[in-house]
């Protein structure tokens, strides 16, 4: 089996000047699934907001006319405050064009092959080791929705590396959340992160049989690339001392829209010489 693994999707609002992309990004992931007889794992924030009727309506076909087999877990975008139920996600799964992942009931999706979920809101309890669950698989798959990040970033976060050799009951991990792409793998395992889709506008493909990963990408260009000839800013952003800096942004300390005061205070952080954020 091929599986098709996207992290961050942030679909926008029908009104977002890159809604034309996000569309054509998603006909072509769903495409290439299709043509490999494969399925979709979605490391949440599937829309940017949790509700926007004008959109869902354009979603729903689109994934109706497909019918291809997507898993996701719940991003922070993806709910109000917490709260899931009447969210485009939760109306997706209702109507069995997405499969939500709980961790508590993992999914045999092909011969002993089982996925686990971990929601944002579940995120914590996880850590912590208050959420255990019963991995029982011959190849497991974890898919989580927070902050692992391939390189320090200034706030709490978890270093992918770091988790992957804690987890050694999962042969993969896939991360959303932290738009950095990466792929970190030690004797056969793996842990992966897309980066979100405006700004890196791929996916990777794991080929079950042979246990090979890579990263596919698209070739579409947003506009806004086009125009400014940077990625947008979208999803995530960290508000600090007035500033705000996106979390691609500081993982590559290329500072776009914070304040003064902000970019003193970041290079602060990164030269570890504060620890407040």
């Amino acid at each position: 089996m091929k599986i098709t693994i996207i992290s961050d999707l942030h679909i926008p609002a029908k009104q977002s000047h890159l809604w034309d992309y996000f569309v054509e990004f998603l006909r072509w992931v769903l495409d290439l699934t299709k043509s490999n007889d494969g399925l979709i794992i979605q490391a949440g924030d599937f829309f940017d907001k949790p509700r926007s009727w004008y959109t869902l309506p354009e979603i729903v076909s689109l994934l109706d006319s497909y019918r291809v087999t997507i898993y996701s877990v719940y991003g922070q975008h993806d709910m109000y405050g917490g709260f899931k139920v009447g969210t485009m996600l939760d109306i997706l799964n209702r109507m069995g064009l997405v499969n939500i992942l709980d961790g508590r009931k993992p999914v045999d999706i092909e011969k002993g092959l089982f996925v686990y979920g971990v929601s944002n809101d579940d995120w914590d309890g996880y850590i912590d080791g208050g959420l255990q669950f019963d991995v029982i698989g011959d190849v497991n798959v974890l898919v989580v929705h927070g902050p692992v990040s391939s390189v320090p970033v200034p706030f709490r976060h978890i270093l992918a590396v770091d988790l992957l050799n804690n987890l050694r009951e999962y042969d993969l991990i896939i991360c959303g959340d932290i738009h950095d792409k990466y792929m970190v793998s030690s004797r056969g395992r793996s842990i992966v992160n897309t980066g979100d889709v405006a700004n890196y506008g791929g996916c990777f493909v794991w080929d079950t049989i042979v246990n090979e990963i890579k990263f596919v990408d698209s070739g579409i260009k947003n506009d806004f690339v086009k125009k400014s000839g940077r990625p947008p800013v979208v999803g995530n952003v960290t508000r600090y001392r007035g500033g705000r800096v996106s979390i691609m942004e500081v993982v590559n300390e290329k500072i776009l829209t914070a304040s003064v005061s902000a970019k003193k205070y970041l290079g602060r952080v990164m030269e570890g010489n504060s620890n407040e954020w």
